[in-house]
């Protein structure tokens, strides 16, 4: 018995053609981690399906239901009719683990469903949603784009299955609809060639649409199973079956407190994750325990928050059409005066840069881009956000050199948050002047994106303009010891900024024998005696930094505990003889070195990623 559902797969004609789904690698590389693509995607749609009119902010719960019992048998061994298909592509799974599966459940509330027809194809989200590949009902002010959003959670299936639990805002009675999706590659079984989807549906002959269960005995016995929630409140509940080991609930929480503490700041959405409640009011402690370690001093959280208040008011200045090539941004000196007044004082200043967008049916619209600037405090390095909508758009906010202010590129405009939508690829972490999707849209695309991009230094050359000028001792202190030693081998070769004037590398970096080496070792890093340490340099203090490479952006800046501690954090091995070591944080030690033979050995890192280590010498 298959409790009202069962598994519909489509046998391929011999004229149809074989696919392998690459596209997984977009949610699921070194560039993006898969739990950061799971909140990614996930949150992404759940936003975009807010209902319109709501007086609340969407919720949404997030659950790692485990199996009750190796009794249990799901909803009568349903997922043992995909088995065949998974060994055809060579997924290996334990008999045991389908009959009583673990679950990652996604609900969100205050949001639409599924809308649409479900019974035919149309335009609708649950067609979108099951039945579009590579293809989006998604445009305008939307997130997505791609049509690849539910690749993601079958990504993070160790058998490449979800099901999809909906009640629609428009239909009267509330109705439950069920069904679920296993999406594989073309595969050879029993003699027959199949397709890539396998739908776990009503039964239906061949050739026929595929038809989600409406039993409300069938679905009250899959919400005990699965461990969803949901009855008859409008929304979507996705139910992952064995979500992959590397998916765990701190690790979703901390990518949730790096791409979307935005809207939970703006009080539009709240999130209970593993019965951990992140709301605005909670944020600060959750980011305490679970934030990396770039939100978790609480100084851009404090930014995002002040950033909010001032938005209820005007902006503090609105330029005029021509800005990108007008003196002084087109302003005349009192309003300049004025603004720079506000940001010395530490104010957020909020500037409106307006973007006039041309799409290919040569209709014009007006929209704008809003940049909010601060002054960071004493002691602060600062840091800079861009925002698309309600998603954080990470590579972005990476190329806007903000050293000393806090800076919010914030695009929310509809015109051109559909236009920054469509210079989007798949995983949404940045804009790309070539997408396909943005040039076939909209006119001078290259263009147009440029000046949203210029905004920000535009504003900071007007406001502060000492900051964008890179400080030459802060550069050297960013180096390696490796790149340092590079360096004072070939004095005579001269350092440049990014402008082509030259930095000043300092005296005591063209010693000839360095005082102290940072060398690898298989699961770590040493620091020892260089030959140029002696014993009136005792006792020598170094500043130790390590974190894991990223792609792109700062890696100690994006380090999260969970990746590893320092700071007695478990696995990680600190040897020290000659010397002392004292953590600062998770990523941060002193090493103290008392003798002229000491050694400091690091060990215990996960060998399947890079470590970046930087020291510098700290006075006595």
């Amino acid at each position: 018995m298959s409790a009202g559902l069962v598994v519909r797969w489509k046998k391929q004609a011999p004229d149809d053609v074989t696919k392998d789904l690459t596209q997984r690698e977009q949610f699921s590389s070194d560039r993006l981690d898969l739990n950061e693509a799971l909140v990614r995607e996930a949150f992404q749609n759940i936003l975009d399906a807010g209902a319109p009119d709501r007086t609340q902010p969407i919720r949404v719960r997030i659950g790692i239901r485990k199996a009750a019992s190796p009794s249990t048998r799901f909803m009568d061994g349903l997922l043992l009719k995909i088995a065949p298909h998974l060994r055809a592509c060579d997924i290996s799974v334990d008999e045991s683990r389908l009959l009583a599966p673990d679950f990652l459940v996604f609900e969100d509330f205050n949001t639409t469903g599924l809308t649409g027809a479900w019974d035919r194809h149309d335009e609708g989200g649950w067609n979108g949603f099951f039945r579009a590949f590579g293809a989006s009902n998604k445009g305008g002010a939307k997130g997505g784009r791609w049509g690849l959003g539910k690749l993601v959670f079958t990504t993070a299936s160790a058998i490449r299955t979800f099901f999809a639990l909906t009640v629609r805002h428009d239909d009267a009675p509330p109705t439950p609809l069920l069904m679920g999706q296993t999406i594989l590659r073309t595969h050879n079984l029993d003699g027959e060639r199949y397709d890539t989807h396998g739908f776990l549906a009503l039964p239906g002959e061949d050739g026929t649409i595929q038809i989600p269960c409406r039993d409300e005995a069938v679905i009250a016995r899959f919400r005990e199973e699965a461990g969803v929630t949901r009855t008859t409140e409008p929304g979507l509940s996705v139910a992952v079956a064995l979500p992959r080991e590397d998916v765990t609930g701190p690790h979703l929480l901390r990518f949730l407190l790096d791409n979307y503490f935005f809207p939970i700041l703006d009080g539009q959405l709240e999130v209970d994750v593993d019965g951990t409640q992140v709301t605005a009011a909670t944020f600060d402690a959750v980011l305490e325990e679970f934030g990396g370690e770039e939100l978790k001093v609480g100084r851009v959280a404090r930014f995002i928050r002040e950033v909010g208040a001032a938005r209820a008011a005007p902006p503090a200045a609105v330029l005029p059409d021509g800005w990108p090539s007008a003196e002084r941004l087109g302003l005349d000196e009192a309003a300049v005066e004025r603004l720079r007044c506000a940001y010395k004082a530490g104010k957020v200043v909020i500037v409106r840069f307006p973007i006039t967008l041309r799409d290919r049916d040569g209709e014009v619209h007006k929209t704008h881009v809003d940049v909010a600037l601060r002054k960071a405090g004493e002691g602060e390095k600062g840091g800079a956000l861009v925002v698309r909508n309600l998603i954080t758009v990470p590579d972005e906010g990476n190329r806007i050199r903000a050293a000393g202010s806090y800076v919010a590129l914030l695009a929310q405009d509809a015109p051109v948050v559909a236009f920054l939508g469509d210079a989007e690829g798949p995983a949404h972490l940045d804009w790309n002047s070539r997408a396909e999707r943005l040039n076939a849209t909209w006119k001078n695309a290259g263009a147009r994106l440029g000046e949203v991009r210029a905004a920000p230094r535009k504003l900071l050359e007007l406001l502060a303009p000492a900051i964008t000028e890179e400080d030459p001792a802060a550069l050297i202190e960013e180096l390696s010891v490796e790149t340092e030693l590079r360096a004072a081998s070939s004095p005579s070769e001269k350092k440049r900024k990014p402008n082509g004037s030259p930095v000043k590398v300092p005296d005591d970096l063209h010693a000839s024998k360095p005082k102290w080496r940072l060398q690898k070792r298989q699961d770590g890093f040493s620091i020892t005696a260089g030959p140029g340490l002696e014993a009136g340099d005792l006792p020598l203090r170094l500043r130790v930094q390590a974190a894991f490479a990223v792609p792109a952006g700062d890696p100690f800046k994006r380090h999260s505990p969970l990746d590893f501690d320092l700071d007695n954090g478990p696995g990680i091995s600190i040897k020290a003889d000659g010397a002392s070591v004292v953590a600062e944080d998770a990523k941060t030690v002193v090493v103290t070195a008392n003798a002229p033979e000491f050694q400091v050995i690091f060990e215990g890192f996960d060998t399947r990623r890079d470590l970046v280590v930087k020291t510098r010498s700290l006075p006595r």
